[in-house]
């Protein structure tokens, strides 16, 4: 992931800490210190508990003595009002394409996605509070929040312009901007290597974050699709 931008208008602050484990890649999350450990540690999958930031360099931890391991430090942007812009993918794998929904009833009234048989169910993860794009078809581009989801479908409130017409093509996305902890999704999953955020994950009760916005681009957003968020459990934030 990637600092998007800095709620304050402000520049980042980078520090450097002690590592108590090796972080290999530029911009995965970093946790603290916990108890009887030599440095910030990298964070899990369904975890950001107690986040300092993400790493802007690497380290390499060793507890073996070494003339060349004077330090053992890491360098991380640590502002709790960072927004990190973190890529959407369709699975565990770092650039997993978006999954496709390909309507298979249609809806006049332009609030209900039926899926396909072999498409992903829209309760299981759950797609509630998140939003469906129009892929192909007549609602190309346009986006609404899904309000109501079943095994079959997901639907929305406020109506597509046109109605929903079988073989139309949706993104289901479980993120929606301005989702935050009192309601709709305030937590994700990340991909293996802790760069990308998951989109076909159950993303409830896992890696807190705050939802800030969703950039979906135009072209072919199944693999040009970002999520905007904060790291709601920072050790920095003295709101949580």
């Amino acid at each position: 992931m990637n600092l998007g931008y800095m709620l304050s208008g402000g520049a980042p602050v980078i520090k450097k800490y002690k590592v108590g484990a090796t972080v290999s890649n530029v911009g995965v999350p970093l946790l603290d210190t916990s108890t009887a450990t030599a440095g910030v540690r990298v964070a899990t999958v369904t975890s950001l508990a107690n986040a300092i930031g993400v790493s802007q360099d690497t380290a390499t931890y060793t507890t073996t003595q070494s003339a060349t391991m004077v330090e053992g430090v890491i360098s991380c942007i640590i502002n709790p009002d960072a927004v990190w812009r973190a890529k959407l993918s369709g699975g565990a794998a770092e650039g997993t394409q978006l999954l496709v929904t390909t309507n298979s009833a249609a809806s006049a009234g332009g609030t209900v996605i039926t899926i396909t048989t072999g498409d992903a169910d829209p309760s299981s993860p759950t797609m509630l509070d998140g939003q469906a794009y129009g892929l192909a078809g007549n609602n190309v581009a346009l986006t609404r929040t899904i309000t109501a989801v079943a095994a079959t479908t997901a639907t929305v409130v406020v109506p597509f312009p046109r109605a929903v017409a079988v073989s139309d093509t949706y993104l289901l996305i479980p993120f929606v901007g301005a989702s935050f902890p009192a309601g709709g999704v305030a937590s994700c999953v990340l991909t293996t290597n802790l760069y990308e955020v998951r989109a076909n994950s159950d993303n409830t009760g896992d890696a807190a974050i705050n939802v800030v916005d969703v950039e979906i681009q135009t072209g072919d957003p199944r693999g040009r699709s970002f999520l905007h968020m904060l790291l709601r459990d920072h050790v920095l934030n003295i709101s949580t």
